[in-house]
C-alpha cells in the first residue's frame, strides 16, 4: 500500500506469521482492534491515525485532519472471500487501486488509474513482482510459512543493494535483515539485528486480514522492518544496536497504551 513514509518514520511501531501462529500467541478472545494513534505535542496535535473495521477488517484509515497537510482517507472495499478489491480516496472521490486474483485466490494485479500497474506471479516459494512502466521486476522467496526470507531485484532503477536475507524469531518477528551486493559500487553488506517484547504489536491485528490480500505487494522494493505496519506480532523496543530505543506502558492483555522515545513526542494509542 502507499504510505506517507515521513509520518511511518515517526510511528515505527512495526510487526509477521501465519493467522494460526496468531491465534496461538494471543487468543482470538483477547484481540483488541486499534482506534485512534494521538501525537502528545501541541505542535503535532493535529497527527493522529484512525483505524474503523467491520468483523475484523480494515475499511477505513484516516491520515491526520483538515488542518494536515498529509490529511487524507480511505476506505477499503472487500469481496465475499475476504480479499481486498479496491481502495479509495473519500476525500478526493476517486479509485486509488483496484485488486484482481488468481484461481488460487493469490493476488495477481494491482491496477493504478493514473498507470504503473504491478503483477505478481508465483511458481513454489517463489513470488516475482513486475511493473513494466517503472522498469521492475523482483523476486521473493518465501519459507513454508509464506514468510519472506530472500529478496532479489532483478530489474530496477536507482541504486539499491541487490539481495536480501531475513531471520525471524520463533514468534514471528523479523530479528535480522542482511542487505547485500550494492548495485553501484563495492560497499559492504547491511546487517541491522532488531529487539522486541513479548506483548501484542496493534498494527498487527488492525492490518492482518488485509495484509492477507496484499502483503506481498509491500516488498516490491525490499525488505524494510518500518516503513509499513503490521508485519510482526509483537513490539520492536531496540535496533540499531540500541541506537534506537523504544518504551511502551501497556494496558489489558498487554496491548500497549502508550510509546515514548527520546526526542520524539509520545503517542497515546486507544481500542474498541
Amino acid at each position: 500500500m502507499r504510505k506517507v513514509l515521513w509520518l511511518l518514520s515517526l510511528l515505527i511501531i512495526s510487526s509477521c506469521s501465519s493467522e494460526d501462529e496468531t491465534e496461538e500467541l494471543l487468543p482470538s478472545s483477547q484481540v483488541k482492534y486499534l482506534k485512534s494513534i494521538d501525537y502528545i505535542d501541541s505542535n503535532l496535535e493535529h497527527l493522529k491515525e484512525l483505524f474503523y473495521y467491520e468483523d475484523g477488517f480494515l475499511t477505513k484509515y484516516q491520515n491526520g485532519d483538515e488542518n494536515n497537510f498529509f490529511y487524507s482517507i480511505t476506505e477499503y472495499t472487500y469481496n465475499s472471500k475476504g480479499k481486498l478489491t479496491k481502495e479509495t480516496s473519500l476525500l478526493e472521490g476517486k479509485v486509488i487501486a483496484n485488486y484482481s486474483y488468481n484461481a488460487q485466490d493469490k493476488l495477481e494485479k494491482i491496477e493504478f488509474p493514473e498507470g504503473g500497474d504491478v503483477i505478481f506471479s508465483y511458481n513454489g516459494n517463489k513470488v516475482i513482482i513486475e511493473n513494466s512502466s517503472q522498469s521492475y521486476k523482483s523476486e521473493l522467496t518465501l519459507d513454508n510459512k509464506g514468510r519472506v526470507i530472500k529478496f532479489k531485484a532483478i530489474e530496477f532503477s536507482g541504486d539499491l543493494y541487490v539481495n536480501q536475507e531475513c531471520e525471524y524469531d520463533e514468534r514471528g518477528n523479523l530479528i535480522k535483515l542482511i542487505s547485500k551486493d550494492y548495485s553501484s559500487g563495492n560497499y559492504d553488506d547491511i546487517v541491522k539485528e532488531y529487539v522486541y517484547d513479548d506483548k501484542p504489536n496493534p498494527y498487527y491485528h488492525a492490518y492482518q486480514k488485509l495484509y492477507d490480500s496484499t502483503l506481498y505487494n509491500e516488498f516490491t522494493s525490499g525488505v524494510t522492518n518500518f516503513f509499513f505496519k503490521g508485519y510482526c506480532p509483537n513490539n520492536i523496543i531496540n535496533y540499531e544496536e540500541g541506537v534506537i530505543r523504544f518504551e511502551y506502558e501497556y494496558g489489558e492483555n498487554g496491548f500497549p497504551v502508550k510509546r515514548i522515545r527520546d526526542n520524539e513526542p509520545d503517542i497515546n494509542i486507544t481500542y474498541y
